[in-house]
């Protein structure tokens, strides 16, 4: 079973590459795969009214939409590589297929943790809190921001 999707030209090479302010996803888009990063830096955000809140920034063999697996049938956060990255490319039916022939209790499990995951981030989000812990260990400053939201006005023109 083959859990990647192609995203090189070289068959041994599964990783998809990913510019500096290029989106992986957005908020709201239909969620078919989840993402490990290979390299580089992702930045996850919610988007309140005018506001950039990171929600947490996936580095090496970290994942990035991982929630969409079990509960959500849409990206609930934006995904911008805030650095050129490269991302390993995940099938949700894939993960869906292995986990039907595990254990009930083992799926209730990750169900449970991604649940979790998904309140943590609707709280970051709804209090505007942002520790350096989320953002690959710096602050988040102005010009990210400015960074994020130039390329979100990029991306709708």
């Amino acid at each position: 079973m083959d859990l990647y999707l192609e995203g090189s030209e070289d068959p041994n090479d599964k990783s998809i590459k990913i510019q500096k302010g290029e989106f992986l996803f957005l908020e709201g888009e239909a969620s078919d795969s989840f993402y490990i990063v290979k390299s580089g830096m992702i930045c996850c955000f919610k988007r309140n009214q005018h506001r950039i809140t990171p929600i947490y920034s996936p580095t090496e063999k970290e994942f990035v939409g991982e929630d969409c697996v079990f509960e959500k049938e849409t990206y609930q956060y934006n995904a911008i590589a805030y650095e050129d990255s490269s991302v390993i490319r995940i099938k949700k039916t894939l993960v869906e297929q292995f986990l039907e022939s595990q254990n009930d209790w083992m799926t209730n499990i990750f169900k449970t943790l991604t649940n979790r995951t998904i309140s943590t981030a609707e709280i970051i989000s709804a209090h505007h809190l942002h520790k350096s812990e989320l953002f690959a260990g710096r602050e988040f400053t102005n010009e990210d921001e400015v960074f994020i939201k130039n390329a979100l006005k990029a991306r709708s023109s």
